[in-house]
């Protein structure tokens, strides 16, 4: 572990290295008042918790957590094979930091580089003692990534929330009137939007699928034995033209509703 001398030039760095070492083994740090500095940990090994802000994290390898300074906390290990590498740093950089990361005063993230991620760490290290800048300036290009890979994190979140927004909408509505202006208004993307992540995730469009899902709802209805006619089941699945659900019962499935429910009887 290296404590560098911090003067007082050195602490008018945007961001400076307070501390820097790594941990293995019976790793079990509990700070209920925080910690003076800021601090990125990086698992390279074995699996463990982390505990911020009352939210609770598995730790594996190539798993990145962070806090800022003051903000109670705890991680452990969870086998004796645990071992994580860790920066403790401040700075008027390393405060502003933690508001870019949706306001949050911690966070967490599995890398996509843990390769690169660790090669930085070990620079620092042997920089560390003698050469507080170059060390602030390879620190700096590590937040700053962590912070890119959160918000493509995000937006991969916010894709796949449009996308199970869109399958909701249409399991709840199918019965009725589907419109993409509909769409709009309840999910608040624009239909412009909806229809290229739609078509970009299930190579299919939007319509498309609400067809073959009613499609799906009728070939239930069909096998279960009711006495609905062919037109009732047609309307109880949202096609409002009966000669219109015949024609795509028979382009999908390849014989009419009839012949299906005969088939299933």
């Amino acid at each position: 572990m290296i404590y560098p001398v911090i003067s007082d030039k050195i602490k008018l760095l945007p961001l400076y290295i307070t501390g820097i070492g790594t941990a293995q083994g019976r790793e079990n740090i509990f700070r209920k008042n925080g910690f003076p500095s800021s601090q990125i940990s990086i698992i390279t090994k074995g699996r463990g918790k982390f505990f911020c802000e009352g939210k609770e994290y598995d730790l594996k390898k190539g798993t990145c957590f962070f806090f800022r300074r003051d903000i109670p906390h705890r991680y452990y290990m969870e086998n004796g094979d645990f071992a994580n590498c860790w920066i403790t740093f401040n700075g008027y950089f390393g405060d502003a930091f933690f508001p870019f990361i949706n306001g949050e005063n911690h966070g967490v993230l599995q890398l996509n580089d843990l390769d690169g991620f660790y090669n930085r760490f070990e620079r620092i290290y042997k920089l560390a003692e003698h050469y507080q800048e170059k060390t602030s300036a390879i620190l700096y290009s590590m937040l700053t990534d962590v912070y890119s890979q959160l918000k493509h994190d995000d937006s991969k979140k916010d894709k796949n929330t449009i996308l199970k927004n869109i399958i909701d909408f249409i399991e709840e509505f199918y019965t009725e009137d589907i419109s993409l202006n509909r769409m709009e208004d309840v999910i608040g993307i624009s239909k412009y939007t909806l229809c290229r992540l739609f078509k970009e995730q299930y190579g299919t469009t939007i319509f498309n699928y609400i067809i073959k899902f009613r499609l799906q709802k009728a070939k239930q209805l069909l096998s279960s034995g009711q006495s609905c006619t062919i037109k009732e089941i047609a309307h109880l699945v949202g096609f409002n033209d009966v000669s219109y659900f015949n024609m795509q019962f028979k382009k999908h499935e390849k014989i009419t509703p009839a012949e299906f429910r005969k088939n299933r009887q």
